[in-house]
């Protein structure tokens, strides 16, 4: 499941609503992701390649 709302503040602007208050410190939620896939060579290329990027 993906949780995101790009368009969050067009929406805000629209309701005449202030956007949620949040800071780099306070930020309005904040979780690890994962990905679980099949143990085969393709996919621990795959996972070697984003542990790099990160």
């Amino acid at each position: 499941m993906v949780a995101y709302t790009p368009d969050i503040y067009d929406v805000f602007y629209s309701a005449s609503k202030d956007p949620f208050p949040h800071t780099k410190t306070s930020p309005v939620a904040s979780h690890e992701d994962s990905l679980l896939c099949k143990d085969t060579p393709e996919n621990q290329a795959l996972i070697k390649k984003l542990n790099d990027a990160i």
